[in-house]
């Protein structure tokens, strides 16, 4: 019995297979990753925005002497999809005076779910300020 050696040229169907699956699972993987990464990116530019959105109301209500107390929202010209509220009461602590509580909370869309970004300051009320409530009462 004579064996003749077979010269092998190619690849046969299951090793093209194998490797399809393993292209296939690594393209797989390399676009859930590409999702995940634009879908945190969206994230953080919305919540860039918001911090933006939220410092600036900020230093409007800190910078405004006729501002009232109470709450006002809006929604800013710049990106429709954020949301933004302002409450400015009055605090008074018995040994150190009056102050504004200013509170702002700035409603953005994240990557699953809507988030919301508060910051809250106290300032104090300068002495002017007070004097003229006094006036008017």
């Amino acid at each position: 019995m004579r064996v003749q050696a077979v010269n092998k040229k190619g690849f046969s169907l299951i090793e093209v297979l194998v490797a399809l699956a393993i292209i296939g699972g690594v393209l797989l993987s390399v676009l859930v990753i590409r999702n995940r990464s634009l879908k945190q990116a969206f994230a953080a530019r919305n919540l860039g925005r918001a911090t933006l959105i939220a410092r600036q109301l900020m230093v409007e209500a800190e910078l405004d002497p006729e501002l009232r107390l109470g709450k006002e929202g809006g929604i800013p010209k710049e990106n429709s999809a954020l949301s933004w509220e302002r409450e400015v009461s009055e605090v008074v602590l018995d040994d150190i005076g009056k102050f504004k509580r200013i509170e702002v909370k700035v409603k953005y869309p994240a990557a699953t779910k809507e988030q919301v970004l508060r910051i809250v300051m106290f300032s104090s009320l300068r002495e002017e300020d007070g004097e003229s409530e006094k006036k008017s009462e």
